[in-house]
């Protein structure tokens, strides 16, 4: 099965979908996975950057180059947060971490490029919440994480959070 938005439809039922007389001029792959319904190339790759920007927590090393820049955004007693701003593929990335006062990470938020919604794609506000961490070979990684779309808003909780994990 193929997901096709929020439809399920076997691969009999897209290639029974295609006109014959289109048959000729169309691959294999084109009447597979429908190319002309799928979003835009440049729209998926905008949003990969957002998650290979995301996903930097897990190397570390790569926040730690001359072409990143920090700052400290705010503090309370028992947090920080920093900001970080470096560029992925053409795209801005800019991450926000929150870390408490033993240097933990405990959360992060960037605008993510994406359509969760349905409507056109747009900046949303993506997240996670790292409950724990572990350390390997010298670098200290969250270890169990919560990810989703709208993070910081109450629609995280209700309908953002598509993704745990935890390893081992």
């Amino acid at each position: 099965m193929i997901t096709h938005k929020t439809k399920e439809v076997s691969l009999d039922e897209l290639w029974e979908s295609t006109p014959i007389s289109d048959c000729a001029s169309r691959t294999l792959g084109d009447r597979i996975f429908n190319l002309e319904s799928l979003t835009n190339l440049h729209e998926i790759t905008r949003s990969a950057i957002g998650r290979l920007e995301a996903e930097s927590m897990w190397l570390p090393s790569v926040l730690c180059g001359d072409e990143v820049s920090w700052t400290s955004t705010e503090s309370s007693e028992l947090d920080s947060s920093l900001h970080s701003s470096f560029v992925v593929q053409g795209e801005r990335a800019e991450l926000d971490f929150t870390i408490d006062r033993s240097g933990r990470l405990k959360t992060f938020k960037l605008p993510r490029w994406g359509n969760p919604d349905g409507a056109e794609s747009h900046y949303v506000d993506f997240g996670g919440i790292l409950e724990e961490e572990g350390t390997f070979c010298g670098y200290t990684i969250p270890t169990s994480l919560r990810v989703g779309w709208y993070f910081g808003t109450d629609r995280y909780e209700s309908e953002g959070e598509f993704f745990r994990c935890t390893l081992a």
